[in-house]
């Protein structure tokens, strides 16, 4: 591995995992305060949503009937499951994306004033 280009597998240097934990806050504040937004705004939604997926998902798999059978809920919760664990991760990783965005630029205006 040693003869490969350097922009392959740069070097590592010490003060590049001086600045990780830095950003890695940043990036875990960001990724909270996306679930709490989503907590606030998107958890009603990815229910209502999840559910109506689950509803027509199990009404093709086991028909329009009137008696819903222990599948048919099933499948509902795994509707609902999934819409929430979809738009909860959605949240947290965009979260953690401005996160670490903010951090990154509030690093690069105090490497300029100094």
């Amino acid at each position: 591995m040693r003869n490969l280009p350097p922009l392959v597998f740069p070097p590592l240097h010490r003060t590049a995992s001086r600045r990780t934990p830095k950003y890695r806050t940043f990036s875990l504040v960001g990724a909270g305060v996306g679930v709490v937004v989503f907590l606030a705004v998107a958890l009603l939604p990815s229910l209502v949503y999840g559910g109506v997926a689950g509803v027509q998902l199990a009404g093709g798999l086991f028909g329009s009937s009137n008696a819903p059978t222990a599948g048919v809920h099933v499948f509902i919760l795994l509707g609902i499951m999934s819409a929430v664990t979809a738009v909860g991760a959605l949240f947290a990783a965009l979260g953690a994306a401005a996160g670490a965005s903010i951090g990154v630029l509030t690093r690069a205006t105090v490497l300029r004033r100094n």
